[in-house]
């Protein structure tokens, strides 16, 4: 599917966005306001996978309200600030475009069906220790396959459960014993570098 028909499919709602702009008031709360992103400064990408993925970690909170996130690419400039979920529901545009924005982009635009409970973990860890800022995106989805000692942690993200995070300025240690403590999931810390997240069995790796 090229660029033009991936965003025709998309089309017709603004319950979120990627565009170049991380700055928020308040990200994790009620919907943002913003303006949508000119189409042409989205790559053109292939998808390998239905948009949608039914999430292995239910929501936290109550079957009522909405849930937003803030994400921030810093290689491409890109970012999604938005609601995501509301009253029980994940709202599908803002599904497709979150899968657009974790796409593989080192490995020919390459898009997969993302786990929503990874959105939910990245939410909740920031809601937990007070970020109010997008989260910075390392990594999402990757097409590669893993050759290295990590590979049963990399194919996490190779099925779309996984993410590498960095929240610029905040003790990596601290938050990840933060997430630790959330059991939601596997956590891995890389020294002062970035954080895993993934939706697969409880387990912990790395030091902060």
């Amino acid at each position: 599917m090229d660029r033009r028909g991936f965003l025709r499919m998309l089309g017709g709602t603004a319950a979120a966005l990627i565009g170049t702009t991380p700055a928020v008031a308040s990200v994790y709360g009620d919907m943002e306001t913003f303006s949508p992103v000119p189409s042409s400064s989205l790559a053109p990408a292939t998808p390998s996978a239905p948009v949608v993925a039914a999430p292995s970690v239910a929501p936290a909170s109550p079957l009522t309200g909405s849930r937003s996130i803030a994400l921030y690419h810093p290689t491409s400039g890109e970012s999604f600030i938005g609601e995501y979920w509301r009253d029980g529901d994940y709202l599908p545009d803002a599904m497709d475009r979150l899968t657009w924005f974790m796409r593989d982009r080192a490995r020919g635009q390459r898009l997969h069906s993302i786990d929503p409970g990874v959105f939910d973990f990245i939410r909740d860890l920031a809601a937990e220790i007070g970020w109010n800022e997008p989260v910075h995106l390392i990594s999402g989805y990757r097409a590669g396959v893993p050759r290295t000692r990590r590979a049963s942690r990399d194919s996490r993200h190779l099925e779309g459960k996984a993410v590498d995070i960095r929240l610029p300025g905040h003790n990596l240690g601290r938050v990840g014993r933060v997430a630790i403590s959330m059991k939601r999931g596997g956590v891995g810390l890389y020294r002062s570098s970035h954080l895993h997240l993934d939706t697969g069995p409880v387990r912990t790796w790395g030091r902060g």
